[in-house]
């Protein structure tokens, strides 16, 4: 059989979801060398389609694509992206050196492979969309625009040239891609997003995704449109019915709450989710909790953190379906699925030790029941769920504002006033992130409690409090604001003024003339904990877990000077106590001044 034949067969096999025939795989494997461009691309549609990125015919393209033309180099790139299979070098820069060259339809794969692979677009690439805006298909269209608003910087100007289209030549994921898009770039374009808003409000397909991307625009750019809102609800409603969520709708429907609040539908179908996965229906709670562990001294005989020696994690509360752990400085809270360890002890080993093969307690694809993260040298409250029934209500919860966390810090400089920071945040490589327009939307609210002296260099005793969880929010936020955390060297270096500015540098550099104070290197951990958490159980009874300073941090704070604010300092130096008391029980520094 020719390869023309053989290459038909697996590529109709893939067109009707049917296992790819070996046999002619294997031709086609051995025929690599002397397949024909158009031969090649099909067979590697097929296997993109059936998501097989280990056959050798991939290398056999990756080594013609050099001199490979357009239409060649865009279906390998889409081939690629299909099957989250990296680009290869060769590949990329072969895009590069033919930008101009492309069709329209051609630059739009090609585009849209790039940025599903994480690969930033260069100017040329948003010039050449730019460029060919007019002659884009509808799903052409819609392609380019969701691979500028995946982009980290450099598309603002491609969506504000974006001329209003006809919204009814859009499908309905069109119309979701194309609102994501402005929202993900924080760009408001009402031209265009109010005829998108009208046509929206006449369709009646919309996945739940594609939902779940238009209440995220509308929410992120706060656009008000209380008829689009509604519908998007109703739409939801009817698609969940009475039954579960379906585990592939999960994260719309979280989604479909942040943007739009309370949806009795939606939580209810969560809710079931849930109770079905531990075994059970109707909400009883499932299976009793595993029993909470007393502290546990490291991992590997590892001492898990500068605190006291031998301290390691320890339950702080326990209810049906839910515990809060203390987590010390030095363990990492291991909840994001594929995520690479910090080669530090896991806290999901903590609770897992007791719980049953079935259990959240053992489920990478739910995060191990833990609700958020807490940085690894920071300390403080984690909220972990220990029945699937209970994390999917917690998930809610948190969606919708209902998970109260407050944190105590100590950061450089005199803050000089209580605020609320908004900056959206968005993650970088390497897992740092950035306070920046592109990001997404987090706030963190500060109240100041004291102004400190750290030999000679001023800082600020902060209660604080956050209604989103960014990766790194808080230390993001107060870097951002000129004011980063004590003990923090990757978000503190030259972020901060002055003295302290100075000091966190000289640390981050090694030391030196101006390094920062004694008490501070002797804490080898930030200056952040998790003071204080509180959620409702199963029941719906309110929670509050609280746990005092670790005595790491007392210490340090025993080492600086309160210049206002003593009192204040005094109860957190203390030990107990200082903890239990909410946010609305601390009064301001500054309003007691004035």
């Amino acid at each position: 059989m020719g390869t023309q034949c053989l290459a038909n067969v697996v590529w109709a096999a893939a067109r009707v979801a049917r296992p790819l025939p070996r046999s002619c795989l294997h031709e086609l494997e051995r025929r690599r060398a002397a397949l024909p461009d158009v031969e090649l691309c099909a067979t590697l549609w097929a296997l993109a389609a059936a998501r097989q990125a280990a056959s050798p015919l991939w290398d056999a393209a990756a080594a013609r694509a050099p001199a490979a033309p357009p239409r060649v180099v865009s279906s390998l790139l889409w081939a690629h992206a299909r099957a989250t299979r990296p680009a290869p070098a060769g590949l990329v820069a072969a895009h590069q050196s033919l930008v101009r060259e492309y069709s329209p339809r051609g630059l739009a794969n090609a585009l849209w492979a790039l940025a599903h692979l994480r690969v930033q677009l260069r100017p040329p690439d948003l010039h050449g969309a730019e460029r060919a805006l007019d002659g884009f298909k509808p799903q052409e269209f819609s392609n380019v625009l969701w691979a500028a608003g995946c982009q980290e910087h450099g598309a603002e100007r491609l969506l504000g040239r974006v001329a209003p289209r006809d919204p009814r030549t859009l499908d309905d994921q069109h119309i979701s891609n194309v609102m994501w898009a402005f929202a993900s770039a924080a760009v408001r374009r009402p031209d265009v997003l109010e005829g998108l808003v009208t046509e929206a409000c006449s369709r009646h397909g919309f996945a739940l995704q594609a939902a779940a991307n238009i209440a995220w625009a509308l929410a992120t750019l706060r656009v008000r449109a209380p008829a689009l809102a509604a519908h998007l609800r109703r739409l939801a409603a009817l698609r969940l019915g009475a039954g579960p969520a379906a585990a592939s709708d999960v994260r719309s429907l979280l989604g479909l709450l942040w943007a739009g609040g309370p949806h009795p539908a939606v939580e209810a179908s969560l809710r079931l989710a849930g109770s079905l996965l531990d075994g059970h229906e109707g909400g009883g709670g499932g299976a009793a909790p595993p029993p909470l562990p007393p502290a546990v001294a490291g991992a590997g005989g590892r001492r898990p953190g500068p605190g006291a020696p031998g301290e390691g994690p320890r339950a702080v509360l326990g209810a049906r379906g839910v515990a809060v752990v203390l987590k010390p400085s030095g363990w990492e809270v291991d909840a994001a699925p594929g995520r690479a360890g910090e080669g530090a002890p896991r806290l999901s080993a903590f609770l897992r030790q007791h719980a049953g093969p079935s259990s959240v307690l053992r489920s990478q694809e739910h995060a191990f029941g833990f609700l958020h993260r807490l940085d690894t040298p920071s300390s403080g409250l984690v909220l972990q769920a220990t029945s699937y029934e209970a994390f999917y209500d917690l998930c809610i919860q948190r969606e919708l504002g209902l998970v109260q966390r407050e944190y105590i810090a100590v950061c450089h400089g005199w803050v000089p006033r209580d605020r609320r920071v908004t900056a959206r945040i968005r993650k970088q490589p390497g897992g740092s992130s950035r306070a920046c327009l592109r990001g997404r939307p987090a706030e963190t609210r500060l109240k100041v409690l004291a102004h400190l002296q750290m030999r000679g260099a001023p800082a600020s005793l902060v209660l604080i409090s956050i209604l989103t969880g960014r990766t790194h929010q808080i230390r993001c936020h107060l870097r951002h604001i000129g004011h980063p955390v004590v003990g923090d060297l990757r978000y503190g270096g030259g972020a901060a003024s002055g003295a302290a500015g100075a000091a966190a540098s000289a640390a981050a550099a090694g030391g030196g003339p101006g390094r920062e104070p004694e008490a501070e290197q002797r804490m080898g951990r930030h200056f952040l904990h998790r003071h204080r958490l509180t959620f409702r159980d199963l029941s719906g009874a309110v929670r509050t877990a609280a746990e005092a300073l670790p005595p790491e941090l007392r210490a340090a704070l025993g080492g600086l000077v309160a210049v206002r604010g003593g009192e204040a300092v005094a109860a957190w130096r203390a030990g107990a106590g200082a903890e239990q008391r909410a946010w609305d029980d601390w009064s301001s520094l500054l309003a007691v001044e004035c």
